[in-house]
């Protein structure tokens, strides 16, 4: 499968150098990245485990172990127990919400691709009104397919975006496993967006430059073909091809964009 990722004039360096970002979560344009909507911080498994879990240690440290049964010391601590899932949901329990979710927007990195490489919006917004270019990756390529390291959630590696009008609603124990990073508002469907996850924390090669921009080689096989969009200076659209002359980058194609003469599209 090929996926684009639509980069503007500025950014040839990515075939100059073969290296591209991975942005952070928290650096995105969509204000509502990674901000689900928990309307409880527990399931109500984890929420008995976890109160279960706390009178215990509780029974324990008291000292009343020596004087009754726990079964007994739960009964008469349950009318305390409402409080204290308050005081969970409103205190402890949120902090450590914004800590994972802080976290997560910045230690995780995303590379945006789109399934489409003749989307008008496409190009005007990320390729500087079509005065930009775009690279075809091929997801089959050994570069899409490294395994997360061990014991990382699921949402790391290649992954398509769902769009829905509704936000995701969630609990903190569902947060690892769940689509989170993969899980955007209807408006931004015609991205038609599909997501390639690192984890900056669990990884060291790549090169952070002063504005802490995390950049990741690529290996040049998995660079399938370039377009050249519409209003490409002649200037860049020869640059790219000088570039793709070298020995490593000769087996990439170079195509030109071209808006069509009867309907509102572009053909290549």
């Amino acid at each position: 499968m090929l996926l684009y990722k639509y980069l503007t004039a500025e950014r040839i360096d990515v075939l100059e150098n073969l290296k591209i970002r991975f942005t952070q979560a928290g650096s995105l344009n969509d204000p509502f990245e990674l901000k689900p909507y928990f309307p409880y911080l527990l399931s109500e498994n984890s929420k008995r485990e976890s109160i279960e879990d706390g009178v215990r240690q509780a029974y324990k440290d008291s000292g009343f172990d020596k004087q009754m049964s726990f079964s007994k010391f739960y009964a008469l601590a349950k009318h305390r127990l409402p409080h204290v899932i308050k005081q969970f949901n409103e205190g402890v329990g949120r902090q450590k919400l914004d800590e994972i979710l802080s976290y997560l927007r910045e230690s995780v990195g995303i590379l945006s691709l789109s399934e489409n490489i003749d989307n008008l919006l496409m190009w005007s917004h990320y390729s500087g009104s079509h005065s930009g270019f775009a690279i075809a990756f091929d997801t089959e390529n050994t570069f899409f397919s490294e395994f997360s390291p061990q014991g990382e959630r699921q949402y790391f590696g290649l992954g398509k975006v769902e769009y829905s009008h509704k936000r995701l609603h969630l609990t903190i124990d569902e947060l690892g496993d769940s689509k989170a990073l993969f899980w955007k508002p209807e408006c931004w469907s015609y991205e038609d967006e599909w997501r390639y996850i690192k984890n900056f924390k669990k990884r060291h090669d790549f090169l952070v430059d002063e504005d802490k921009v995390f950049l990741f080689d690529i290996p040049p096989s998995c660079i399938h073909s370039v377009y050249c969009g519409a209003n490409m200076s002649s200037f860049n659209v020869d640059k790219i091809k000088g570039l793709v002359k070298s020995e490593q980058l000769s087996h990439v194609a170079v195509n030109q964009m071209s808006l069509c003469e009867k309907e509102f599209a572009l053909e290549s």
